[in-house]
């Protein structure tokens, strides 16, 4: 090999390392489509979404300028069309009725997720749900009106309820899979990591 040739491919070599190792923007939606507010000096809570355009698709974006987005705000998200959701791994809370009212059928969350609010993904088209070993706590009614047939959860995970008895609904109590009776079954087994499977009226579960 010529001392020509051996330039020109560790060039090459250099480029494509340099290339792989920018962060590509390009797959994250616009961050001028999000209001955000700070939380503290180098972190962000979105808390409303600005494309009315109509998209099915939303990849929302891990930094907001120079801030860093650690969480999503009551109600951001709520009452659009998405299909399908991918949260940055930078996020750690997803508040109240965040992405509540969509069309979900698609969703990654964030590994580094720790709490899922009241009514989060309340209303949407969910089949799947896996979520991450990280979070502690899901709030009442937050998968409530999905069509669950699976759901990968971490252990000891804590349940946010709601209850109470009035003159019109006598006894009434929300649960976060409100209606699924997955509650009930993953603490009889022992609040344990796994997937757990709904079919013909009857959860299963294979433990991790």
């Amino acid at each position: 090999m010529n001392k020509a040739a051996a330039i020109v491919i560790a060039v090459m070599v250099i480029a494509a390392l340099f290339s792989s190792c920018r962060r590509d923007d390009s797959r994250y939606e616009d961050e001028n489509n999000f209001i955000a507010e700070p939380i503290g000096r180098r972190e962000v809570r979105i808390i409303e979404y600005l494309d009315f355009t109509g998209r099915f698709s939303l990849n929302i974006p891990p930094r907001i300028g120079n801030r860093t987005v650690t969480e999503i705000g009551e109600k951001a998200f709520a009452d659009f069309w998405f299909f399908e959701l991918a949260v940055p791994n930078t996020v750690v809370r997803i508040n109240d009725w965040a992405f509540s009212g969509n069309y979900i059928q698609r969703l990654r969350l964030s590994r580094n997720l720790t709490e899922i609010g009241n009514g989060a993904f309340m209303d949407n088209r969910l089949l799947n749900v896996v979520i991450p070993d990280s979070v502690r706590r899901i709030g009442y009614r937050a998968f409530f009106w999905n069509p669950l047939e699976s759901i990968t959860i971490g252990a000891n995970v804590e349940f946010g309820e709601l209850s109470g008895e009035n003159e019109y609904e006598g006894a009434w109590r929300f649960t976060p899979f409100e209606g699924t009776g997955f509650e009930e079954f993953y603490i009889e087994h022992g609040r344990r990591a796994g997937t757990y499977t709904f079919n013909n009226g009857y959860w299963s579960v294979v433990f991790r």
